[in-house]
Parts: structure tokens; sequence; C-alpha cells
């Protein structure tokens, strides 16, 4: 009975979510894209039956699975991949970073219907879901026909864990229901205990997160452009927010007064901030380019828009000094393990309750510079002039990197033997 009024109520809010997707697609028109999709319509390939579905929900999570998928598809090349997301930003960086390895499509909205056409349309040997994106009537269809469905890097705050307390009634069966829960630490492990996961079936392996390096193809395309903004002053502006572009501009005209040579590389979180952040920097009058338009970094620009995606460990090889954005405004930050393995050192605001353990491990070492406005991001960027320090400040960020490799390698191990 709980399950059907679920199911209810998401039948009653399907055409708001479509509303919301239009309205969206003013902004980004991939948003207007791919609706079927969205409900479980249309046909699907019969060669992708039987495949496994790994569902990264956005672009965290995508990032966060990368390793793992590059692992699974070296050990198993035959495997059959489908890969499902909820944003059109993780569906094109999965497109661009796997091609024709693995197919793509959307995470249908969980009403009965579309959970019913999901699994009957493709017939998943297993399931592992990313994170805590967990759906009721979905999981309820994979249970029905015996699909496995493991829960991988599991992460959840005191908070979350909370909230799923309050919907006890109709998230009780959906902890009973999963094979295998792999998590990221004790603490989430002793949350999903009281929540209802059986003990034999949770595991604390580590955080996909840090299992991150530089590859030898990173390192290559990077060298052109070092070599274009060679002797120049370059720091970073990754996954920047609306609310912190304003800033960063102010920021780096500061840092402009002392070091006329500097330039920003501003990586928007969104792509629909492109456009917005490149009319900023011109009403700002500082003189942009992009990278859409160039392959290299021109010396006589101020401002590089990075308006790509999957690039985050190129320009975090260009930069000595990287702002990790959604800090600064109570978005609660971004992941900053990306730019410490490319070899660029963090700074960030104090709003980083997404990421608690990493940023309160990188600041116990002295591996992260706390700024809150434009003049203390200016003070962080000038000590890029002092070599020993950043120096330091690195093999220090290194080290919490290090410590905690390791992560992929036992999550693919234990998913593997559980589901497979």
């Amino acid at each position: 009975m709980r399950l059907w009024l679920y199911g209810m109520l998401l039948r009653l809010v399907t055409p708001a979510v479509f509303v919301w997707l239009w309205l969206r697609g003013k902004k980004d028109a991939r948003y207007r894209q791919n609706w079927s999709e969205r409900l479980a319509l249309g046909a699907v390939d019969k060669k992708l039956q039987g495949c496994l579905v790994i569902h990264s929900v956005s672009v965290g999570e995508t990032l966060a699975a990368k390793r793992l998928i590059e692992q699974l598809l070296h050990q198993q090349p035959g495997q059959k991949v489908l890969i499902t997301c909820m944003t059109p930003t993780a569906r094109t960086l999965i497109q661009q970073h796997f091609g024709e390895s693995v197919s793509c499509r959307y995470w249908p909205i969980d009403t009965p219907g579309s959970a019913k056409r999901f699994v009957r349309k493709l017939k998943p040997k297993a399931v592992w879901i990313m994170e805590t994106e967990l759906w009721p009537q979905m999981l309820n269809h994979f249970s029905k026909a015996n699909v496995p469905v493991s829960l991988l890097n599991a992460r959840l705050s005191a908070r979350s864990a909370r909230g799923y307390r309050r919907f006890h009634w109709l998230m009780k069966a959906v902890w009973k229901q999963l094979t295998l829960v792999s998590v990221q630490n004790k603490e989430t492990a002793r949350r999903m205990k009281v929540l209802g996961v059986a003990p034999g079936r949770l595991f604390v392996d580590g955080n996909l997160k840090y299992d991150i390096q530089l590859s030898g193809k990173d390192t290559d395309k990077a060298y052109p452009w070092k070599q274009s903004c060679s002797g120049r002053s370059v720091w970073l502006a990754s996954s920047s927010h609306p609310g912190e572009h304003e800033v960063l501009l102010k920021a780096h005209k500061l840092v402009q007064a002392e070091q006329p040579d500097a330039c920003l590389i501003i990586a928007p979180r969104h792509p629909e901030q492109f456009e917005k952040v490149a009319e900023l920097t011109r009403q700002s009058g500082l003189k942009l380019a992009r990278r859409s338009e160039l392959n290299e970094i021109p010396q006589d620009c101020d401002v590089f828009l990075a308006d790509s995606m999957g690039e985050m460990m190129l320009w975090g090889q260009l930069a000595s000094m990287s702002f990790v954005g959604g800090s600064i405004i109570e978005r609660g930050g971004h992941n900053p393990l990306e730019v410490i393995a490319s070899g660029s050192n963090v700074m960030s605001g104090r709003h980083v309750f997404n990421f608690p353990q990493v940023y309160a491990e990188l600041s116990k070492v002295g591996a992260v510079r706390w700024v809150k406005n434009a003049e203390e991001i200016k003070q962080a960027v000038s000590l890029m002039q002092q070599t020993a320090v950043m120096k330091t400040q690195h093999e220090a960020a290194k080290s919490v990197l290090q410590t905690h490799q390791g992560a992929t390698l036992r999550v693919l191990k234990r998913a593997l033997e559980y589901t497979l």
C-alpha cells in the first residue's frame, strides 16, 4: 500500500518534472532531448539486454566512477555496460570519455510504469548504483526480477540519515533489497546499520574519489598548453557557481595589479553558465579567450574560459593554485582531489559540507588555503611566487591523497564477487 501511494505521487508530479525540463531547456537545449528515456519509452537494442547497469546520477558520481568503469572494461572487455545518469552534463561527460565502449541513457523517473518498462526491456544481469541514489519503485522491480543491486561508494551524512529515517515507512524495504552496500567510511556504515542494512552485506571499502592520478595521456595533452602559457602566473577557478564568478574576476584584477602577466582559467560547474561568465568577463574589462575557439592560451588574454567538459585534469596541470568552487556560496563545495592529482594547490571557501572528511584532512596538514572574498583569494594566489611554500603545501595534499588510495580495486573486486 505504501509503495502504491508513493507511485501515485510520482505519477502526479511527473508533468511538473517535464515542465521543469522544458524551462531548463531555455538555458541548455540538451534538457529538451531524449525525453522518452525519462519514462523508459521507445525501443532498446536487444544486444543491450543482459547488460550491467551502472547508475552515476550526475557529474560528481560519474567522475568518481570513471576509474572503476575503466578497470571493469579492462578486466572484462566483453562486458556489456550501460551507464545511466540524470543530467545532460553527466551524459556528455560519459559519451566523451567512454565513447562506444559503453552505452548511455537517462535513468527514468521512478513511476511504476517507467520502472517496469526499464527492467523488462533491458533485463539487466546486475545494477551498480553510485553513492546513495535509491528509488523505491525501481528497486522493487529489480527485486521482483531477481536482479542483484549493489550500492557502491556510498556516503551518508548525518543530515541525510535523518531524512531517510523520516521516510522509514517507505525506505525500510529498499535497504533489504540491496545485495551489497560498499561504503566510504565507518560513519556511513554505522548510519546504514541503523537504517536497516544487513551487516553481512555492508563493507567499508574507502572512497573512489581518492583514486585519481595523471596518466601519460593526460600529461601529453597538457604539454602544448603549458608551452602556450610558459612564464606566466596561471591560477584556476574550478567548478565555480553564480555568486562566485564576480568575486573571482574581482580577485583577478587585484592579482594583476601585482602580476600583470597573470592569467585566470575559469571553469564553471555548469555549461549554462559559460555565456554568463563570458559576458561578466567582458563587462569587467578583462580580455577573454575561450577553449571552444582555441587550442592554446593566448599570451595577451587575461581570462581563459574553459567552456568544455571533462578537462579539469588538464587545467589543473597549468595552474599552481586552484580555487574549488561552490564553497564561498552555501553550495557545499566540490571535490578538490582532481586538481591536487593534477599538481595544483587548493584554496576554498568554508562551505564544504559535501566533502567534510576530505577538507578536514587537508586542513589538518595545512594543504588548503581558506578564503572568503576577493582580497583573500588574491593573497592566496600571491603565494604562487613562493616556490617553497607551494611545494610544501602540495606535498601535504599528496600525502592525504595517497593515504586513501586503493579503493577502486577493492570496490570492483567486491562488486564482482557479489553481483556477477
